[in-house]
């Protein structure tokens, strides 16, 4: 679900540092696997011997795994044991496994559900098809809200959260690496998102790939996520009607199920 902010100052009090770093680390390598120490601490932004504590730790926990032959760090078998019982909890993850092995296999293209983590869009579940050239998809893979299919889930965030977004964005507090982001054209695309109610998205995220994605509604339609199709481009051109039509549907079947009764 789309998690906000909620008494930061009151819970900061009961936050014990060393946990919270430790977690943040299993976050990055659920994200970007196969790194190393000296990258990891770069990218978590601590120091490497903090870094190496906690990931002895967890890799003694059997949460991380090192590679024998590079030396990097990837999720553990205790993590997989996690996820697995998480998947199995998370009623957005149950009830979207089926819907999007069904949109996927309808189109023939990688099908994701996201959700907003922070200021940023987490990909929760997805279902990849057999074919050899195909968008990669990956549990716990992070995207910016202004790249992409991912717009979907700012358009339809929030009004206050959406402000913040585009006022970090404006004041580069959020970095947009490049191209760079122009927040009077992204408003405009938002409100377009809106109108239209999906998103067709071309070579946005990256170079010849593009997706349709619409949002997820729960009840008294608050945004709970968005679920999209990727695709190389030029396949997905030939294909776009009827993937626009697969996406909106199973959006709105997701949105029926989670009780978003004017889907």
């Amino acid at each position: 679900m789309m998690e906000t902010p909620d008494t930061d100052v009151e819970s900061s009090q009961y936050r014990i540092d060393s946990v919270d770093t430790a977690i943040a680390l299993l976050i990055l390598l659920a994200s970007h696997p196969n790194i190393g120490l000296s990258e990891i601490a770069r990218r978590a932004g601590h120091s490497k011997a903090r870094v190496f504590r906690l990931i002895k730790t967890l890799e003694a926990r059997g949460m991380l795994i090192q590679s024998s032959t590079d030396r990097t760090y990837r999720l553990g078998y205790a993590a997989l044991i996690l996820g697995g019982a998480a998947a199995r909890q998370t009623d957005l993850v149950q009830i979207g496994g089926p819907i999007l092995a069904s949109l996927g296999q309808a189109i023939g293209e990688t099908a994701q559900l996201r959700i907003i983590h922070g200021n940023e869009s987490m990909c929760i579940a997805c279902w990849e098809p057999a074919r050899e050239l195909k968008v990669n998809a990956l549990v716990g893979r992070r995207r910016p809200l202004y790249r992409g299919t991912n717009r979907v889930l700012l358009a339809f965030s929030p009004p206050e959260f959406q402000a913040a977004i585009l006022d970090a964005l404006a004041s580069e507090q959020i970095p947009s690496h490049r191209p760079p982001v122009q927040v009077a054209e992204l408003r405009q695309q938002l409100e377009a998102i809106r109108a239209a109610g999906y998103l067709v998205s071309h070579s946005d995220m990256m170079e010849e790939l593009s997706g349709v994605g619409c949002p997820i509604f729960g009840p008294d339609r608050r945004l709970v996520g968005a679920i999209n199709i990727s695709a190389p481009s030029n396949r997905l051109q030939h294909n776009l009607d009827n993937a626009i039509a697969a996406v909106k549907s199973a959006g709105k079947q997701f949105s029926l199920l989670l009780g978003a009764h004017d889907a």
